[in-house]
């Protein structure tokens, strides 16, 4: 992916993205923002080693859904409506916003090096990942 409106240097990768959201102008739309969101975690999970599972949002007119996907399932949330919820509205923005990495699906145990090539923590040492075994290519549900 390029971005048009930041420095023509700059690119954004799916090796970059921790989670999204998807807007939309009317609830009718919900059904095809959930696909969209689908597509980027499947591109975000066969991208990224250390992310156990991708967590994305819908906002269609003013309703929120949250939608977790991992490897092997997925799940949506009840429909919030952020005009009568509005505590919860911004409960859920705050985590995206302010939370830790670990709360949007990252595993703390691994870490991206300078080089571009990850490293695994275990017992206090450090862990070049020379070649992953195995990845699956796909999300469930």
């Amino acid at each position: 992916m390029h971005t048009d409106y930041a420095d023509p240097a700059t690119r954004i990768s799916w090796k970059m993205l921790a989670s999204i959201c998807e807007v939309k102008y009317s609830p009718h739309l919900d059904e095809e923002a959930c696909i969209q969101i689908a597509d980027k975690a499947f591109f975000t999970l066969s991208s990224q080693l250390g992310h156990r599972y991708f967590v994305g949002l819908t906002l269609c007119g003013s309703e929120m859904q949250v939608l977790w996907f991992t490897r092997g399932g997925s799940a949506v949330s009840n429909l919030i409506d952020i005009h009568d919820r509005p505590k919860e509205f911004m409960y859920i923005l705050a985590i995206f916003v302010l939370g830790h990495l670990p709360w949007l699906g990252y595993n703390e145990h691994i870490f991206a090096a300078p080089d571009d090539y990850l490293v695994v923590k275990f017992a206090g040492d450090m862990y070049k990942i020379i070649q992953p075994l195995f990845m699956l290519s796909s999300i469930q549900g």
